[in-house]
């Protein structure tokens, strides 16, 4: 008898090409909505236009905090249906599939949908049905399904719950199911943080950061992950463009630079390969960004001398 693999994922509104993969592997999809809603990408997608990318945001109202995806109400007092319908054809104008684009709109549109987990099921699905990837996929909703708690035993329950033998999940969160998530999670200040799974170097991680930050019109990098010369630069490359004019990309642990090498005996970096030397590498390239000197003058004990980097 073949495994059976379980998928186990929030629900987004039209979501992006990995969710539609996972759907195709998967044997039974469970939307994972009875969880904490986080600003993010639950309730909006990034389509391109001729004039720059444009965010289709299902609007939401009553909001309050810890509430679950699958409370969140949408806000139908404004006519978001129709103005997504017409940035879809203003965008597609003259592509050979926008009658396909608008009719799987249509199709979500006409699902009965009071809260933000509804549109977004029906979205997930309206997409899975067009490209042909669910005809084997059972779908259930976490709620239904009696299993409750949170982080990777929860996940673990729902598996077996759906008859799983394999849980499947992308990759960058086979080393991350655990770590502090569910710290994070039950801070009083979870519902404005977004968190994405994955290496910070990985494109499609760094894809979705960027299209989050995009919306903002102020936007401060913080960088403290893999301390090696190569990761830092790497990420400075990918995530220190994000940075608004007088904000910041804050680099961590730039000290290692100063220590004595038998501090990191079991470490990849250390003095002579470390955040600082990416730093200088990465300012040296760039006309827009300064290291803010003063910062180590106002600062008693840092771990991060010259790596406050402000963009000018």
């Amino acid at each position: 008898m073949a495994p059976v693999t379980v998928v186990i994922s929030q629900s987004m509104y039209f979501p992006w090409v990995g969710l539609l993969e996972q759907v195709r592997l998967a044997d039974v999809f469970v939307h994972y909505d009875d969880v904490q809603f986080a600003r993010g990408f639950l309730n909006r997608v990034q389509i391109k236009t001729k004039d720059g990318p444009c965010w289709m945001t299902v609007p939401t109202r009553d909001r309050y905090r810890g509430q679950t995806i699958d409370e969140v109400l949408i806000d139908d007092s404004k006519a978001w249906r129709d103005d997504h319908r017409n940035q879809i054809s203003l965008a597609l104008r003259g592509a050979p599939f926008l009658d396909d684009a608008l009719g799987l709109m249509d199709a979500v549109f006409d699902v009965p949908a009071v809260t933000l987990a509804d549109i977004s099921r029906a979205s997930v699905r309206a997409l899975a049905r067009y490209f042909e990837l669910d005809a084997e996929t059972e779908f259930l909703n976490s709620r239904d399904m009696g299993t409750p708690g949170a982080s990777s035993q929860r996940l673990k329950d729902l598996t077996l719950a759906a008859g799983g033998d394999v849980y499947l999940t992308g990759h960058g969160a086979r080393n991350y199911l655990e770590h502090n998530r569910a710290a994070v999670e039950a801070h009083p200040m979870s519902s404005r943080i977004t968190m994405l799974q994955g290496s910070s170097i990985d494109d499609d991680i760094a894809s979705q950061v960027r299209n989050f930050a995009s919306g903002y019109e102020r936007v401060l990098v913080c960088l403290d992950s893999n301390h090696t010369h190569d990761h830092v630069l790497a990420e400075l490359e990918a995530y220190g463009p994000l940075v608004t004019p007088g904000s910041y990309c804050i680099v961590m642990d730039t000290i290692v630079e100063d220590m004595p090498t038998s501090m990191f005996p079991d470490r990849p970096w250390g003095p002579g390969d470390n955040p600082k030397t990416a730093v200088h590498k990465w300012v040296d390239t760039r006309d827009d960004f300064e290291i803010d000197r003063a910062m180590d003058a106002k600062l008693q004990i840092s771990v991060t001398p010259e790596g406050f980097l402000r963009r000018k």
